[in-house]
């Protein structure tokens, strides 16, 4: 694996894979980052979801819009890459969200390595450059960058972490859920 494979680019993905690819595009890059090793949809997870916000929309808050964005995702389908240790998420059958554990030491933004031992540092780092970031619990939210750092806020140390980038369109509506449900 070389670095640049695995660099974010904001907004447009990580290295090679773009946001916007087929399926069948990202699989000519197995090679770089891994073999599928399984594929599966949220459907009925996403489905009782809505069915509980229209059974609640009384007493929460934006529950049409979050029904509306739940039934954008009822099609998503998930691919899982473990030597990578990533998970591609598809939506009308193009990529739009990359999700990178922490087993990954190579994933980098501007040449930040995410999963170091200083996760202080590497989030101030990451502030310097595209600015203050969100805190949602114990996620850290960089909306300027397109991503956000999942567990890296926790006050467990041992919390597994990941980061999660997004298109545009997908941190937005992050990022107007987080103002309904702020800290």
């Amino acid at each position: 694996m070389v670095a640049q494979d695995w660099k974010i680019q904001p907004f447009l993905g990580l290295g090679s894979l773009k946001f916007g690819m087929s399926m069948d595009e990202v699989g000519n890059y197995n090679q770089l980052y891994g073999e599928v090793d399984s594929v599966f949809d949220d459907k009925a997870t996403t489905e009782y979801s809505i069915q509980m916000l229209k059974e609640n929309q009384a007493i929460i808050p934006n529950s049409e819009e979050l029904i509306k964005d739940l039934n954008e995702t009822l099609g998503d389908v998930f691919e899982v890459r473990r030597k990578s240790d990533i998970k591609l998420t598809y939506r009308n059958k193009k990529l739009i969200g990359i999700t990178v554990g922490q087993r990954n030491k190579e994933i980098n933004i501007d040449d930040i390595i995410i999963f170091s031992e200083n996760q202080r540092g590497v989030v101030s780092k990451i502030s310097n450059i595209y600015g203050k970031e969100k805190i949602l619990g114990s996620d850290i939210l960089f909306e300027n960058g397109g991503f956000i750092l999942i567990g890296f806020a926790s006050k467990d140390r041992n919390a597994e972490k990941f980061i999660n980038i997004m298109t545009k369109e997908e941190i937005r509506k992050l990022s107007r859920e987080s103002l309904d449900y702020g800290p």
